[in-house]
């Protein structure tokens, strides 16, 4: 999938991990402090509603938390028959339905499953702002989740997306298919890179479509598959143009980087500008395994490789992405960053060079992010915000913990300071002589 960038037509008119203390269980209820804030649960008390059961067995059991007799037959739940039936917050056996309202996190439909390898969820989406989220329980580091998606309904395509127990998004995808065309199998496959209490499937329908539908999930858990290291990253940040020939953003003819084609009066400012490109995607990437490059040096030998390209414009886009390459599998990928598009009328005003060289800079450190694997948010102050105005390129912006933007998904959070380390590393340290 290309990640365009599109914010000049819109224009034109860190982060918080998943640490000990979040998946801390102070009452001993099977339940984290987090979770049970979300839920309105008392992190310090194992029997919150005081019926008998404690709260963690009441999600299991389908029996409400906050609830003494859940069911209002007059008896507590903790005194109830065990084995009655669930209620509509947990799916029986190891398959799941749709059972409403699970549009969000804490009222996600949890799916009880034994063996621990297999869950099938039935449902449907029946309404535009409609989302399906399941808990499809713990997970290590190192297992391997593979979501894949059956059509019910010729016209529905769906948007997949796994997110973690503290709701960040894990692994997203848009079914391929288009009416009309070959059914493309839709799936996610991809191994977690840090364990927790809870993981989630979420479903919708694709923001630009609006076709409802009914739909089948085949989630398979395979434990222990093993997850790849980080990776040292070289990033080229290439100034001399040339012909850019990759597969989905087509064969291209790159001008040389020349801000004088933005405006006359940059002609002279040619090198600091390029200076400041530089400065600012490295100070985005400090603290991270990724090594900022410029065409005049030399690559060393055994890294991968990824190019962002500087020169030439688009009508459409500042930026564009070979691919979104969740957890970069494949490190030699390319970017562009449209240097020609970056006119006054994306600030509303000429900015200075050094401020241009931050903007430009941001887009470019917005593109690396994508062939890294990271996705639009909705957060100004973000790098990978989707559509923020552009005075906001021209400040100091950073990967961190923001919303997925709606073209994404419409709930769940990126953890992006967090993805970048799981897929790079943190920047090796250096010793004092």
């Amino acid at each position: 999938m290309v990640a365009v960038c599109a914010w000049l037509v819109a224009l034109a008119g860190s982060g918080c991990g998943l640490s000990a203390s979040r998946l801390a269980d102070s009452d001993g209820d099977g339940l984290s402090d987090l979770h049970e804030r979300r839920l309105g649960t008392d992190p310090l008390n194992a029997d919150s509603d005081f019926d008998g059961r404690r709260d963690g067995d009441e999600l299991v059991l389908g029996t409400s938390p906050l609830s003494r007799d859940s069911d209002g037959d007059g008896i507590d739940d903790g005194e109830d028959e065990v084995n009655d039936p669930p209620s509509p917050r947990t799916g029986s056996g190891s398959s799941g339905n749709d059972l409403e309202p699970n549009d969000a996190f804490p009222d996600a439909v949890v799916l009880i499953n034994p063996d621990e390898d297999a869950l099938t969820i039935e449902g449907r989406i029946d309404q535009r702002d409609d989302v399906d989220v399941f808990d499809i329980g713990p997970m290590r580091r190192g297992d391997r989740v593979r979501v894949d998606f059956i059509r019910r309904d010729v016209r529905f395509r769906a948007r997949i997306a796994i997110f973690d127990a503290a709701e960040s998004v894990f692994a997203a995808g848009v079914d391929p298919y288009v009416r009309g065309g070959p059914d493309i199998p839709a799936f996610l496959d991809a191994r977690v890179r840090h364990g927790g209490e809870r993981y989630y499937v979420a479903v919708t329908h694709p923001a630009a479509d609006a076709a409802l539908g009914s739909y089948e999930l085949q989630v398979t858990i395979e434990r222990d598959a093993g997850a790849a290291p980080p990776a040292t990253q070289a990033l080229v940040l290439s100034f001399g143009g040339g012909v850019l020939d990759v597969p989905v953003l087509g064969r291209s003819v790159i001008a040389p980087f020349d801000p004088g084609n933005i405006d006359a009066r940059y002609e002279p400012e040619s090198d600091s500008i390029r200076d400041a490109i530089v400065a600012t995607v490295r100070d985005d990437f400090a603290g991270l395994d990724v090594l900022v490059l410029t065409d005049e040096d030399e690559t060393p030998a055994g890294v991968a490789v990824s190019t962002i390209h500087f020169g030439s414009f688009s009508a459409l886009a500042l930026g564009a992405a070979e691919s979104v390459d969740a957890f970069n599998v494949d490190g030699c990928d390319d970017g562009v960053v449209f240097i020609e598009s970056f006119r006054s009328v994306v600030f509303g005003f000429l900015p200075t060079a050094d401020a241009l060289g931050v903007a430009i800079g941001n887009v470019a450190a917005h593109e690396s992010g994508h062939l890294l694997g990271l996705r639009h948010v909705n957060d100004a102050a973000a790098i990978m915000d989707e559509l923020s105005p552009g005075v906001h390129l021209l400040s100091d912006q950073a990967f961190r913990l923001a919303p997925l933007a709606d073209s994404v998904f419409p709930i769940g959070m990126q953890d992006g300071p967090r993805i970048l380390a799981e897929t790079v590393g943190r920047a090796p340290a250096i010793m004092a002589p």
